[in-house]
């Protein structure tokens, strides 16, 4: 199971222009977990701030 600080590590790493291949290496993920997080909602704080 990936934590909320590695998915936002992996949301900020694909902002700043990295390709999803890189960022499965540099997470230790397969990509498809990294598609299937980027594609996912976001819950985190910060997103739930800037929305209201």
């Amino acid at each position: 199971m990936i934590s909320m600080s590695q998915t936002y590590s992996i949301r900020q790493l694909r902002k700043s222009g990295e390709s999803i291949s890189e960022i499965a290496r540099k997470a230790c993920i397969p990509r498809n977990t990294a598609y299937a997080k980027l594609a996912a909602p976001d819950l985190s704080y910060a997103a739930y701030i800037t929305q209201t």
